[in-house]
């Protein structure tokens, strides 16, 4: 008799426990297939210890976990080690051993977050939602060391497929940087994501408002206070971070305690590069902040709709600007009220507001050592570890120049 899948997919549970023996070459072992009562089918080996001249039986496997072919498979090689002196028990129990200390893809995922995202990574929350999204419902379940580059390849394939291609580069990132961390750790040898490109292409973002888009905007969010599905906090944030050139996230977690006359000290958790950041407050900054305490909580200057756990204020996320303008620069008119769309006023972001900043004090007139300054890049030329100026002159004198700018184009009386 020798095993089919036909055959073994139709036995029946026995009323006791019992082997059912292939037949094959005696002295080379025997391969067989346990059977219990309870219905489950184990591929076993019966063998003599080279060493110990001793029979023993050898368990292989769990049909149907491993099928007929790969139980034949494993029985061939048990006795090869058998013929080259060595235990297969032993083997075995070292590979069975050696698999359940290799984790899934789901410890480590959660392994990635806990040690390094949560301690290197302001945005660590994007990579949890990113690998919880987009990875773990394709992977979960399946060893770290299983992962193949095709594997990837596909993954990222049906992102694209879906009209999120450049969701599918920030996934890529996202899955790079968690082997890379696999294999600084020993959990694995080598990273599947080596040699595998970005699935897309991205354009160089380079979206500036000109002066009349600055104007349509600021006019907009300061004096059209009925614009329907616009949070009234986040109208101040956005006019708020176009006037002080900050990123997204800097606006909408700004606390009152940060403030100290007529100095914003964003601190060093809440920085990017990890540093302190301080920007001077010009009058028109004043005067968006005085008109934000209108809606203003009592720890953030542009509080979320919905309260923390604890019943306080807390900060908008990052999405509610992206959301928010998506919503203002798509509609068409809604509460009589007339929209930047319906002026011809081309699609942009959060981010381009800060750039916008940038540009328009470059043409102003402001030197790009200040300007870098005033964004907090990081400067990684020798000399920066020299240059302990703070620039606070400089920075507000550009930000004073950019505010005047603004009080022209946006028609507010100082």
């Amino acid at each position: 008799m020798r095993f089919t899948d036909r055959f073994v997919a139709t036995i029946r549970k026995p009323e006791s426990r019992k082997v059912l023996w292939e037949d094959g070459e005696y002295g080379k072992g025997s391969f067989g297939l346990r059977l219990s009562p309870s219905g489950s089918k184990t591929w076993v080996y019966m063998y003599r210890d080279p060493r110990s001249g001793k029979a023993r039986m050898a368990t292989l496997g769990r049909y149907p976990s491993m099928s007929v072919a790969q139980a034949h498979e494993a029985y061939a090689k048990s006795v090869l080690s058998v013929e080259q002196g060595n235990d297969p028990s032993t083997k075995l129990v070292d590979s069975r051993r050696e698999e359940r200390a290799s984790p899934t893809i789901d410890a480590l995922v959660n392994e990635y977050i806990e040690r390094w995202a949560k301690q290197n990574k302001r945005s660590w929350a994007e990579d949890d939602r990113i690998l919880r999204h987009d990875v773990l419902p394709v992977w979960s379940g399946i060893k770290a060391k299983d992962i193949t580059r095709r594997d990837i390849v596909v993954l990222l394939d049906s992102i694209v497929e879906r009209g999120a291609s450049i969701m599918a580069n920030r996934t890529f990132e996202v899955i790079r940087k968690m082997f890379n961390f696999a294999v600084e750790r020993a959990i694995l040898d080598t990273s599947p994501a080596s040699g595998v490109k970005s699935p897309s292409l991205e354009n160089r973002k380079n979206r500036v408002l000109n002066d009349s888009e600055v104007k349509l905007f600021w006019q907009c969010m300061w004096y059209n206070k009925p614009i329907v599905g616009f949070y009234e906090p986040l109208r101040m944030a956005m006019l708020f971070q176009l006037a002080t050139a900050c990123r997204t996230n800097e606006s909408l977690g700004l606390r009152w305690d940060e403030i100290d006359g007529d100095w914003w000290t964003i601190p060093s958790d809440r920085s990017k590069n990890g540093n302190p950041h301080r920007l001077p407050i010009t009058p028109i900054i004043r005067q968006i902040l005085d008109r934000a305490k209108e809606t203003a909580g009592e720890c953030f200057v542009f509080p979320s709709m919905r309260k923390s756990a604890t019943g306080g204020d807390k900060p908008m996320i990052k999405s509610a600007a992206s959301h928010g303008l998506t919503r203002i620069l798509s509609a068409q008119k809604q509460a009589g009220v007339t929209m930047p769309s319906q002026l011809n006023m081309a699609k942009f972001t959060s981010h381009d507001l800060r750039r916008t900043a940038a540009t328009q004090m470059a043409g102003l007139g402001v030197p790009r050592l200040v300007i870098a300054k005033l964004l907090n890049h990081t400067d990684r030329q020798i000399t920066a570890l020299y240059d302990l100026h703070s620039y606070d002159n400089e920075k507000r004198d550009a930000m004073n120049l950019w505010s005047k700018k603004l009080y022209d184009l946006s028609l507010i009386q100082p």
